[in-house]
């Protein structure tokens, strides 16, 4: 068996998460903050990134907060990394935010990488 199947075993987002993770690993540095829209907080875990917030999955969002205190928490606190996973959810709040502040810099199995234009 492949490693790649042997990590697909495990659920058809594994690989992906993984990519995500090796990514943020080679083009950020322990301590900075990263912030996932969607469902896969096992990146957070793999990468050994933080969110800016206490809210790691879009489910605590959605069932402890909302996705606009979110966006108020990286306007406060942002992250030098959103991912945008194919599939999140309730995206209207951020994307202006995205827009405005990030540059996409990457694509990875569906899921965009955007980078922090500049550091506060």
């Amino acid at each position: 068996m492949s490693p790649e199947a042997y990590l697909n075993s495990f659920g058809s987002t594994t690989v992906r998460n993984y990519k995500i993770a090796n990514f943020l690993v080679n083009s950020s540095v322990f301590g900075d903050k990263v912030f996932i829209v969607g469902d896969s907080p096992t990146i957070y875990a793999l990468s050994r990134r933080l969110p800016p917030g206490k809210y790691v999955a879009g489910y605590h969002i959605n069932d402890f907060s909302s996705m606009e205190a979110e966006v108020q928490t990286l306007i406060k606190k942002p992250p030098v990394f959103i991912i945008i996973l194919p599939e999140k959810t309730n995206l209207a709040p951020i994307i202006p935010l995205v827009r405005q502040n990030y540059l996409l810099v990457s694509e990875i199995e569906n899921s965009e990488i955007w980078k922090l234009k500049k550091l506060p």
